[in-house]
């Protein structure tokens, strides 16, 4: 009877988070992009979804796999006789065990993923910190070219001015010239 309550809380927690893992796998990458996960080219997009078709069907797998074990273990309560009972007990036994370790698999994979996608949104982040450091040196550089550009045209009016100072005086100069001759 411990083996069945054991057998039971297993199975139940298993079909819980398998449940969520299906309901993770059914959210499509459109919908992940719009919730602000940032997805970077059509590669990217295919391997996400490869990935959570994989992992739908193994959670639909597993959970056909629960519901035979349920099924079995209700068998075991309602009709088996005891010479029968250690021999259903020992497979299903092993088949929970065979269920807890693919389970224990798909939490790996399902982490992994996370992982995965924290790197993807680690390096998205690092590439717009310097595209935004490139562009403040842009405009920096723009400014600065800017103000360049105004102190030459400053400083050309101000020879423009002189040369034409110099101009009206050699014309005083040269008039006053002909004066004299």
């Amino acid at each position: 009877e411990d083996l069945l309550k054991r057998i039971d809380a297993v199975v139940s927690q298993m079909e819980q988070e398998l449940s969520s893992d299906l309901a993770a796998c059914v959210t499509s990458p459109l919908e992940a992009q719009a919730c602000g996960d940032v997805t970077h080219g059509l590669e990217w997009i295919e391997r996400q979804i490869d990935a959570k078709a994989q992992r739908r069907e193994a959670c639909e797998s597993r959970k056909a796999h629960l519901a035979d074990l349920r099924r079995l273990v209700a068998q075991r309560d309602e009709s088996m006789a005891t010479l029968q009972a250690p021999q259903i007990s020992a497979r299903s036994t092993n088949r929970l065990s065979i269920l807890e370790d693919e389970h224990e698999e798909l939490k790996k994979q399902v982490e992994a993923e996370r992982l995965e996608l924290l790197k993807v949104r680690a390096n998205l982040q690092v590439e717009c910190e310097e595209r935004v450091q490139e562009a403040g040196c842009l405009a920096q550089s723009f400014q600065e070219s800017r103000q360049h550009a105004l102190a030459l045209q400053q400083a050309a009016n101000e020879r423009s001015r002189e040369a034409a100072n110099q101009l009206q005086m050699l014309q005083v100069s040269l008039e006053k010239e002909q004066q004299q001759h």
